[in-house]
């Protein structure tokens, strides 16, 4: 694949004080444009309230019962580089994704927008054969506009993207790609992605904690130690989310697993998780106080219990020792409003690639 030629984004796309709350017009003119018989309540929208970490429901019980419903139309062939893809191997895939996270992130696109062109990525794929090698970054750079297309307010003109891979490729090139990916997937381009579970999940374990004694593990509280671990946390779903095999799983069992190991690692040592978590399932069973908590949150809002997450721990486990990197959040200058959306936007990992290629060699 042609070498990347970074390109920094000087304006920042971002807009100071957004609020998300939304008043009865702009709720009814939402319905107007969306076009949609279901009625839109602000139980359906992530609203910031006045105060510390306090939230309203992010989703009503029918719309997660319909998320899940649509989740399960979405399931890909988690083995399409042996049987559709020859000319390719997990290497490049993962070259190849790793590029794209740091595409987004030059571009500050948001987490769900870098994990929407990696489903676009794993889709194109297991529907198509033996795709030349000289057509894989294409496709990744086709995936990774498609996506911000659909989830940025703010996208990049196609001559600019195009300056991502060092002008390999023609705008007319990046259109044909966009228009193919479309067609290849038959506009199913609304996927539910892990990160989207996770994120999810990560605010409801943070409201349901904190009437437990671990409310001292929480995700998106505004400090430094809550920030440390959801960016652990996403650097492991990203990282995950870059392998083949993860597609073997349920995303909601990866959600899940993911939370459970991240605040594992703050009980045990990674050497403990790496020799315990990944080679049995006692771990999972014993009665201290952040299994019996961890049960009831699993089973409450994920709807499994710990025995249904052990295959995605086992396998979420074997990434503990990844490198960490992670911001000082002191350098944060921004406001409780807009950290939400700080913590929602894609970063990059640059010991990432080394680790990959170490991972698999070792295996």
């Amino acid at each position: 694949m042609p070498s990347l030629k970074r390109r920094k984004i000087n304006e920042s796309i971002y807009t100071e004080n957004l609020t998300f709350q939304l008043t009865a017009a702009e709720e009814n003119l939402a319905a107007q444009v969306l076009a949609c018989n279901e009625t839109i309540t602000l139980q359906d929208f992530p609203v910031v309230l006045p105060g510390p970490t306090k939230t309203l429901p992010l989703y009503s019980p029918d719309t997660i019962k319909s998320l899940i419903s649509t989740a399960n139309t979405y399931i890909l062939n988690p083995f399409y580089l042996k049987t559709k893809q020859s000319n390719i191997n997990p290497k490049m895939t993962f070259i190849l994704t790793d590029w794209m996270m740091e595409v987004c992130s030059d571009f500050h696109f948001l987490r769900e927008t870098f994990h929407l062109s990696l489903f676009y990525v794993h889709s194109y794929l297991s529907s198509t054969e033996n795709l030349p090698v000289t057509r894989l970054q294409l496709l990744g750079l086709g995936a990774v506009v498609l996506a911000a297309k659909f989830n940025e307010m703010r996208v990049p003109r196609l001559a600019d993207a195009a300056k991502c891979a060092a002008d390999c490729y023609t705008v007319d090139q990046l259109e044909t790609m966009e228009i193919e990916i479309i067609n290849t997937l038959a506009w199913r381009l609304a996927p539910t992605t892990t990160f989207f579970w996770t994120n999810l999940y990560a605010t409801q374990w943070d409201e349901f904690s904190k009437d437990t004694e671990c409310a001292n593990m929480k995700f998106k509280e505004m400090s430094e130690d809550s920030y440390k671990r959801y960016r652990l946390l996403m650097q492991i779903v990203d990282l995950m989310s870059m392998e083949v095999e993860h597609l073997q799983y349920n995303q909601r069992i990866l959600a899940g697993s993911s939370i459970y190991i991240v605040l594992s690692m703050y009980q045990y040592t990674v050497e403990e998780i790496l020799k315990i978590f990944t080679k049995g399932s006692k771990f999972i069973f014993e009665p201290n106080i952040f299994n019996k908590a961890f049960e009831c949150f699993a089973k409450t809002f994920l709807e499994f219990s710990l025995e249904e997450l052990l295959p995605g721990v086992q396998y979420l486990a074997t990434f503990v020792d990844m490198p960490f990197e992670d911001d000082d959040l002191m350098k944060w200058k921004g406001t409780l409003s807009n950290y939400e959306e700080m913590l929602c936007t894609q970063t990059y990992n640059r010991y990432q690639l080394d680790y990959f290629c170490a991972r698999h060699t070792n295996s």
